[in-house]
């Protein structure tokens, strides 16, 4: 599906014959434990139901769609327009979503009527606050046609060929993701919303028109008692304002309140929205929504895009749910000595820095805890991997930016350096060597690999036996030894060792 004019589409059109709704009453819920099963949001999923076929019972599918809407699944009407069907259909069910019939659609250069039809369907959709979609587009013609009437969205040959170019195509992704990033690191895990935006967290927005009276936006509440905010587009389609629930059915409840306000304009009771981009990041909407006055903390941000036109929400409880998942996951990934980032999260980040501009150099740092546990028992084993975590984390604060530390196992942990700044802060490690607890400096063995960019597109594995390599040639020289090579050439480098070397590239220095 392609934006003609503004907006996003829903992820998953689900075509459904209406009788599948009508003979199974339990087909919303049976819809909803799969969608369970299968990790997708249900108002990720409209359900597209075709107009010709929803004349039979009209009343009883109204129910059913109400069933849908209650479980979170939007509903659309598919072939608007096609054969004998009516524009009675629309107004009973009230879709989210309405799509118009291909033969309709093709014939709008040919025949005025057509054209007429589908500006009637445009006017009805953005009254109802519906998201209208013109089905087989096939020129340049129809696109220019098509925006002149209003039509937000296009699926057809003129805007998906097999050579067409698709950075114009847009979809909101299932609310529970499976394929997030993982979490970055702090000085101990990092940023835990590091390249999560909001994106992932967008709803459909319920909107309506500056023109809706109470009535119609108390119907439109009615249809979702979940629903918190009803966005009002002008008839440009930009953003007007909000329709709090709280303080709207506040005011029509109150004392002549359905006198005051059914029949007039809603606009009265508009708020100015919180606005922001689908490409957010979540920390910086998390910060916005706890800098709000509080009568409106919980109210849903609404995202627009450039031209400040709805593209979805965002509700307040999805962002703390984020948050609570996120901080969960990093405290999972914490090693429980050290509290450094371990796991996954290791290679994950590894990843993420070999995409930096100017490449990133990786050290494996390595101390013999083994031999410590053996001859004084493991506590003494785990005080001492406390205390080189402490040491190398002063060592890459003195750094500053640009240094970040990870934990895989027993002594063996992984710093990420720029790769102008490693020999430096490799230095000044072997300068401040962790202490055993009578004081005594601890060898290190320390095998660095300079990643220049090009190293992107290399296999992690591969660069991960590479330093393998360094490491065992640095265990092999035995003391306090510092190995280096490139992943871009071979060769082992010697920048440092507590013993005389000899090596095939020249000499170590003691």
């Amino acid at each position: 599906m392609i934006e003609l004019a503004a907006g996003l589409p829903t992820p998953l059109h689900l075509p459904l014959h209406p009788d599948a709704l009508l003979n199974d009453p339990g087909l919303p819920d049976a819809m909803a434990e799969r969608c369970a099963a299968t990790r997708r949001a249900p108002d990720t999923v409209t359900v597209l139901l075709a107009e010709r076929y929803c004349m039979t019972d009209v009343v009883s599918l109204r129910r059913r769609c109400a069933a849908l809407r209650r479980l979170g699944f939007a509903i659309g009407v598919d072939d608007v327009g096609a054969l004998h069907g009516s524009l009675s259909v629309l107004a009973a069910i009230h879709p989210q979503v309405v799509k118009v019939h291909h033969t309709l659609v093709s014939s709008i250069a040919e025949y005025p009527e057509a054209s007429a039809v589908i500006e009637a369907v445009v006017l009805f959709a953005r009254k109802i606050g519906a998201t209208l979609t013109a089905t087989g587009v096939e020129s340049d013609a129809t696109i220019t046609a098509l925006r002149s009437l209003g039509v937000a969205y296009g699926q057809g040959a003129a805007l998906g060929g097999v050579d067409a170019q698709w950075r114009d195509v847009v979809a909101v992704p299932p609310l529970l993701a499976t394929d997030r990033p993982a979490p970055g690191a702090d000085d101990r895990a990092g940023d835990a919303f590091e390249g999560q935006t909001i994106r992932e967290l967008l709803r459909r927005a319920m909107v309506a028109s500056v023109e809706a009276s109470g009535d119609e936006i108390r119907d439109v509440f009615g249809l979702d008692e979940d629903l918190l905010t009803v966005v009002l587009l002008d008839e440009s389609g930009h953003i007007a304002g909000v329709i709090p629930r709280g303080t709207f059915m506040l005011a029509a409840s109150g004392p002549f309140g359905h006198a005051l306000h059914a029949r007039r304009g809603v606009l009265q009771h508009a708020v100015q929205p919180r606005l922001v981009a689908a490409d957010t990041p979540v920390s910086e909407a998390i910060r916005l929504v706890t800098s709000r006055s509080r009568s409106r903390v919980y109210d849903d941000l609404v995202v627009a895009d450039r031209d400040g036109r709805c593209v979805g929400i965002v509700r307040v409880a999805d962002l703390l749910t984020a948050s609570q998942r996120n901080q969960v996951d990093v405290a999972i990934s914490l090693d429980p000595v050290t509290e450094l980032p371990s796991g996954k999260v290791v290679e994950e980040t590894v990843r993420r820095r070999l995409r930096d501009p100017g490449g990133v150099a990786i050290s494996w740092i390595s101390l013999d805890r083994e031999s410590v546990v053996e001859a004084e028992g493991f506590l003494a084993g785990n005080a001492l991997i406390v205390e080189a975590a402490a040491v190398l984390r002063r060592v890459a604060a003195s750094m500053g930016g640009g240094c970040w530390l990870g934990h895989f196992g027993a002594g063996a942990f992984v710093m990420l350096t720029d790769r102008t700044a490693v020999d430096r802060t490799i230095r000044s490690l072997l300068d401040v060597r962790p202490e055993d607890r009578y004081g005594r400096p601890v060898d290190l063995t320390v095998a660095t690999l300079d990643c220049p960019p090009a190293s992107a597109a290399v296999d992690v594995t591969g660069l991960s036996l590479r330093l393998a390599e360094l490491m065992r040639h640095a265990h092999q020289l035995g003391g306090t030894a510092w190995t280096a090579g490139s992943a871009a050439e071979p060769g082992i480098r010697v920048p440092y060792a507590t013993r005389p070397v000899l090596t095939g590239t020249g000499p170590g220095q003691a």
